[in-house]
This record gives C-alpha cells, structure tokens and sequence, in this order.
C-alpha cells in the first residue's frame, strides 16, 4: 500500500514434498572371511551406501565378496527421493577369520596292540575323522590298545566363530607283531660235534636267539661247531620286525660228553691153552666194543677168551659208547707162552753192554737161557751177540776266524767211520773235509756226527768269529765358525788300545789323544784360543785290531782355514 492506495493482489502455489522414510537395513552378519556380505535395504530406489575400508553403493542389495576382515564395521545407508534426503540407518556387520588348519601328529609307527595318540595344536572345535568310523572332538585322543583296523590316514578340522578351518591330515602307522618262529636242533649230539640250533623262516624279520653258556646270536640258524656239555639247555628265539617283537620259541638241546677211554687190563701174560681174562673199568650205561687179533671181538665188559693159542695173542683194542658217543680205544697186549727154543740177535757197539736173561753181555758169542714163568711156560733161548767196533769222532776246525778272513777250512780225523756229517749254523754237510765262509760274528758251535751203521758218535767244537776292524782317516779339516768339518778325527770301529799324535812340520807335538772319539780342533792341544795356522801337519795312529795285531799309520793332514 502506497499513498493509500491498494496494488492488484499476486498468488504463488508452494508444494511440500514429504521426506522419503527411513530405510530399513539388513545383512547376513556374522560372515566368514572368504565368503559373500549380503547387504539389504527396504528401498527398492534411491538408497546409498557406504561403510567400512572405503565401501560405497547404490545398490539397493549390495554383496561383498570375498569378504576380508577390513570388511568388518558399521554399514550406514539413507535414501533419496525428489530431492529430499531420509535419515540414515545402520547395520553393523562382523566378519570372523577362518582359523588355521590345525597341525596333526601321531606317536605311531606303533606295535599291534600298543597305545597310539592323535594330537593336535588345537585346544578346541578340533573335528577329527578316520578309519573303522573313528571321530572325536577331542583335542589329543589315545586308542589304548590299538588294532591293524586303526591304521590309515586321519583328518581334522577346526570350527572357531562359525569358520571352518581347511583339513589337515595325518597318516597312522600300525606293524604286525610277526609270527611267532618255531625252535629246533639237532640233538642230542656228541661233544665235538656240530649242534645246530635252527628256527623257522619269517621273511623280513630279525631274529634274536640266547642261550646257555652267554650264547646269543642273530642268525635265522646257527652250526655250534666243537660243542661242549655246557652247551647243553634252553635256548630262546624270537623274531622282530620293523620294531615289533614276536613271541619268544624255545629248544632244549643236549651236547653228551665224549667218556674217557676205559681203563682196561688182562691176566697176560698166560701158558697157551690158559684162558685169557679181558678186563674193563665200569662205566655206567655203557656199551662195550672188544676187538682182537683173529677177527676177535665181544660186546661183554669183561670177557674171557677159553683155551688160548698164539692166534689170540696181540693187542686187544676196548671202546665204550654212552648216550650214542664213543671214547677213544684203550689198547692192551695179550702174551700167550708156549715151550720152545728161540734165537735172539742182537749188535751192540764197543763198550756197550746188552741184558739178556738179567745178565749184562758186552763180548761178540752165543748165550743160552732156560727159564720157567711163573705160569709154569719153560723156553730155551739163545742169544747171538755182535759187537761192533764204535766210530770216533774227530775234526779240526780253526779256534778263531774274523770277518776280514771268514773262512773257515774243517778236515776230518775221524775213525772206523762209514758215514761224516757235521752241522753248523743252520747248515749241514755230508763231506768229510769242507770250507764255510762266515758273514756275522759270534761263537757258532761245529757238531760232527759219524756213525758205521750201527753206532754213532758225536764231536762239537766252538770257532769264535771275531769283528772286521776298520779304520778311516780324512786328509783335511776347516775348523771355524761355520759348524763345518771342524775337526780331525779318525772313523773306526773294532779296535783297541787307540793313540794319535800330530805334529807341526818341527815335529812338536801339537795335539795327543787315547779316545778315538776325540778329535783335534785346530788349537795348540786343543786350545781354540791358541789356533795353529793353516798348514799340512803330520799324524802318527797306534791302535790294535780287536782281538788281533798291533797296527800303526802315519800320513798327513791339511788344516785350511
């Protein structure tokens, strides 16, 4: 209004559009990592999303997948619609992690019938599974006493927020106790033979024996070779297989001892037509085997052989068996006497004597003997005696040889010999007359032997060899500083009685020695602090050869310096 007066009146139509509702959100949370988000909103348009790790969507449904643990957090939505803009809802939403496949383990390899434990690293929603409908929920499970059907591969997984783990495996082991093996040997045998001490085979396995005596062994059969009696018992078996032990097998095994040779004696010597008596000790459980001249033989352990002739005379053999072992043959001699004339020869050598009826002969003749036994067996016998001249034993041989002159030349001085041998050092000679040549000193005794086929004699000389002396003498020498050839000595060996002079071209004596180890140095007798000059000196050697003559040398040496 101006002035009083009134405009024309102007119209505007103003249109209030009401605010779009609020949506309503939804989700499928919790999730699993890995796996799909499944967002909702009740807006079929205009809603717009946004949430965690920089996600945004205007999507009425959006999905997330694969969801990662950055996915979880508060999901926040709002729509817009002609222009107008809603409030904003939220959902939360939760992702867990899916938790690590658990790491399994079992105690086996395990024996057949022994305790076995599965473990795991996980204390909870372990899930195993297995063979024979095995499953647990049990961290560490133990099957007491375990069976072959308990054997194979098993699996577990873990459960944890809903999440399943991946599977994890683990492979049980189970061995078969082995067969129990069968024992055998083959006795009862003798002592000194061979036991042997066998089980049955099992392929794959090991076995393990033991027996008497500390006996133990791991052969499947075993040859005792030599067995004593203290082999004899009990011996144990049994086999094992990738660790497992079968049952054990058992052999009771006899070694017999061999029994002694039987003492065995006789009423020898008897009259022809007297009866022998065998006699043998008593072994019990013994069997006796008698034998004899003539084919004789008896199982009796003391028999007696009736109206004996010389054809049972000789020597009679006895072996007992006890358990099936034999002894050794004890052996006697069976004398029948009959009445009759012999001759007896016999040689001696000179200075000898032979006995004859009690008698001692020592002359070339005939000699008669009449006696009667005491079993009343009367016998004339003559005795031809020859004696033999004896040999003597003779030889020259050198006392003493050395190794400069090592032969030494022997000649025979023997008598009434037909046959010469000597023996020295190993060798022997059959010359009457030789030389042998020694390579080592010492004393090596010389045995002669002569005989003339009846008798011997025997002659042992000593030859000592003595060493070879010598002697070796430089001709100059350069005493100084340098540790050189600094003195003038001789070099010998075997020799006695030493003494060296040496003497300047006056003919002083300017060194002396008894020692053959002791050299000059170049001083005035030794003096190095008066040294002589260098200049050709003269040196004089007395010495005796070892066990020999007396020797001297003289020559010259040059001193250099």
């Amino acid at each position: 209004m101006a002035l009083g007066c009134t405009s024309a009146t102007a119209m505007i139509n103003v249109t209030v559009t009401p605010l779009p509702a609020t949506p309503v959100l939804g989700s499928n949370s919790p999730v699993c990592e890995g796996f799909a988000i499944n967002l909702t909103s009740s807006a079929a348009a205009g809603t717009n999303w946004s949430g965690p790790n920089g996600f945004t969507s205007t999507t009425q449904n959006p999905v997330i997948n694969p969801a990662t643990m950055a996915a979880s957090g508060l999901y926040t939505a709002y729509v817009v619609a002609s222009g107008c803009t809603s409030a904003t809802a939220a959902v939360p939403v939760l992702v867990n992690a899916v938790p690590a496949a658990p790491v399994l383990a079992n105690t086996g390899p395990v024996c057949e019938g022994s305790p076995v434990t599965m473990s795991s690293d996980v204390a909870s929603g372990i899930n195993w599974s297995g063979p024979n409908g095995f499953s647990s929920q049990t961290q560490n499970y133990t099957i007491p006493a375990s069976g072959m059907t308990d054997a194979g591969m098993y699996s577990a997984y873990v459960v944890m927020n809903g999440c399943t783990s991946a599977t994890a495996n683990t492979q049980l082991v189970i061995n078969a106790i082995p067969a129990t093996p069968q024992a055998s040997n083959n006795g009862p045998v003798c002592e000194g033979s061979t036991l042997n001490i066998d089980a049955s085979t099992i392929a794959g396995v090991q076995y393990v024996w033991s027996g008497p005596n500390g006996f133990s062994s791991n052969l499947e059969d075993n040859a005792l070779t030599g067995a004593t009696p203290a082999a004899s018992g009990t011996y144990s078996v049994y086999v094992v297989a990738n660790g497992c032990t079968s049952g054990t097998a058992v052999t009771n095994a006899v070694v017999n001892a061999i029994p002694a040779a039987p003492v065995v004696s006789s009423n020898s010597p008897i009259c022809e037509g007297s009866a022998i008596n065998l006699d043998a000790q008593t072994v019990a459980g013994a069997s006796y085997v008698w034998s004899g001249p003539n084919g004789y033989n008896s199982p009796l352990e003391d028999p007696v052989i009736l109206n004996a002739t010389s054809a049972q005379q000789g020597a009679y053999n006895l072996y007992i068996v006890v358990n099936g072992c034999t002894s050794a043959s004890s052996s006697l001699n069976v004398v029948t006497l009959s009445a009759y004339s012999g001759l007896v020869t016999a040689t001696i050598c000179k200075g000898e004597t032979y006995t004859f009826g009690g008698n001692n002969y020592g002359n070339s003749g005939q000699y008669q003997l009449i006696f009667s036994n005491q079993f009343g067996c009367d016998s004339i016998i003559t005795l031809q005696l020859t004696v033999s001249p004896a040999p003597e034993a003779d030889f020259s041989a050198p006392v003493n040889v050395s190794l400069g002159e090592p032969v030494a030349n022997i000649y025979d001085n023997s008598d009434f010999a037909t046959s010469v041998v000597y023996y020295i050092n190993g060798s022997t000679f059959h010359t009457p007359d030789f030389s042998y040549t020694f390579s080592q000193e010492g004393i090596y005794p010389i045995t002669q032997v002569v005989s003339n086929g009846n008798c011997v004699d025997s002659l042992t000389l000593l030859i000592t060899v003595n060493p070879y002396t010598n002697i070796f003498i430089p001709n100059a020498f350069t005493p100084g500083d340098d540790n050189l050839n600094e003195e003038f000595k001789a070099v010998a060996s075997y020799l006695e009685n030493f003494h060296m002079y040496i003497f300047d071209r006056w003919g002083e004596i300017v060194f002396e020695s008894n020692d053959v180890y002791t050299g000059w140095n170049g001083g005035m007798r030794n003096d190095l602090s008066k040294p002589v000059k260098s200049d050709t000196y003269v040196y004089k050697i007395k010495y005796k050869e070892y066990k020999g003559q007396e020797q001297e040398v003289i020559g010259h040496v040059n001193l250099l310096r």
